[in-house]
């Protein structure tokens, strides 16, 4: 096999050099700076909540990470959980760039199995929340009805949530609204969707704790 002789290259071959190697370099940073912001994330979700044991966190593809969360004693409102990292694409460079300018930012869902089931449904979802705010007015039978719109979110409910409840939903979302991206409570499974932008304060999981702590004491 005859050796490559660089000075043969013109400058077009040698700006695909460059670029595959701006690119090979990006993808490994990328990944790298993802695995420490996951890990971190994990570690942020199981110290803010006390009483409970969090499992090995688990990657489901280079963006995402999970984490399975479970009552450490009796007589906690929550049966189990499971906390989803969704991370910003930074190791595909075109893919990074787009979802800077879609708005598209690092995120954290938790999706709670609660001990007492609701009966009703109740949904804070912010105003640009367009694909959820549309599946649940007008991709369902029947649809929710939409109350009002709170501090720049929309309630949709469903049966006859009890007012207190409503009213730890407002008051969670008034004080967070700068994190909260939505709020789901209803009787399937998991009973309970938090959607945050990450990231956020120890001192905030910790509040978001005690708060479905007191939604699951309304039910």
């Amino acid at each position: 096999m005859p050796a490559l002789n660089l000075a043969s290259l013109n400058l077009g071959q040698w700006v695909v050099i460059g670029l595959s190697a701006v690119m090979g370099i990006w993808f490994l940073a990328g990944i790298v700076i993802n695995r420490r912001v996951g890990r971190e994330a994990c570690v942020l979700v199981a110290s803010g909540f006390e009483g409970y044991s969090s499992g090995a966190p688990s990657w489901l593809d280079l963006a995402t990470v999970g984490m399975a969360i479970k009552p450490a004693r009796h007589g906690l409102p929550v049966e189990r959980m499971e906390a989803v990292v969704s991370l910003e694409r930074r190791e595909n460079l075109p893919l990074w760039l787009f979802q800077r300018a879609a708005g598209k930012r690092d995120a954290l869902a938790l999706r709670v199995i609660m001990a007492k089931k609701p009966d009703f449904e109740a949904h804070l979802l912010h105003a640009r929340e367009y694909a959820s705010i549309n599946a649940l007015t007008h991709e369902r039978e029947p649809a929710l009805q939409r109350r009002d719109t709170v501090d720049g979110f929309s309630l949709f409910v469903g049966g006859e949530p009890p007012a207190p409840a409503l009213k730890v939903f407002e008051d969670l979302c008034a004080r967070f609204k700068d994190s909260i991206v939505r709020l789901s409570l209803r009787p399937d499974n998991p009973n309970l969707l938090l959607h945050v932008r990450y990231p956020v304060e120890k001192a905030t999981v910790a509040a978001l704790a005690r708060s479905i702590e007191a939604i699951h004491n309304q039910l």
